[in-house]
């Protein structure tokens, strides 16, 4: 009986490994199982986002004859601006034409030019006048405030 029961022990412990060896062997091939799942639902994923992206990138693209509108629109702006400028340009050489071919106008404003100089010049020296008459008036009034201090401190 020492001997069936020895065995009966060793039986059940070769039966537990062996059961164990199974779950084992299940966990793993589940677990793989499970990593296949994922892999494939990234790979859709992956799918989807580079479809989306492609259109998108389809979507975006612009067609030769938008390219084309969008060339004539900027050259139309670009030769307004040159347009613009050459007009302001021819504008500004008539009025220096016109200037340089009137002496009269140019006498006038050379005259106009010394008047204000001279009026500058008047301003300038009435203000310097202003300004000494001032400081008299505070010398004057800095002589009586020190005569008054004076005589109080005579007295």
């Amino acid at each position: 009986m020492n001997h069936q029961a020895h065995w009966e022990k060793k039986s059940s412990g070769i039966i537990e490994k062996v059961e164990s060896k199974r779950k084992y062997k299940d966990f793993v091939e589940q677990k793989k199982k499970f990593i296949d799942i994922r892999r494939k639902k990234l790979a859709e994923l992956l799918l989807y986002e580079d479809q989306m992206y492609k259109k998108e990138i389809i979507a975006n693209q612009e067609t030769p004859e938008e390219v084309r509108k969008k060339m004539e629109i900027k050259l139309k702006e670009l030769k307004d601006t040159r347009e613009n400028e050459r007009l302001e340009l021819v504008k500004k050489l008539q009025e220096k034409k016109f200037y340089e071919g009137a002496d009269e106008l140019r006498k006038n404003e050379s005259e106009a030019f010394a008047i204000e100089c001279y009026l500058e010049q008047e301003n300038q020296m009435l203000d310097k006048l202003r300004k000494r008459e001032n400081e008299k008036r505070e010398e004057s009034l800095y002589v009586k405030l020190n005569e008054l201090d004076m005589k109080k401190r005579s007295k």
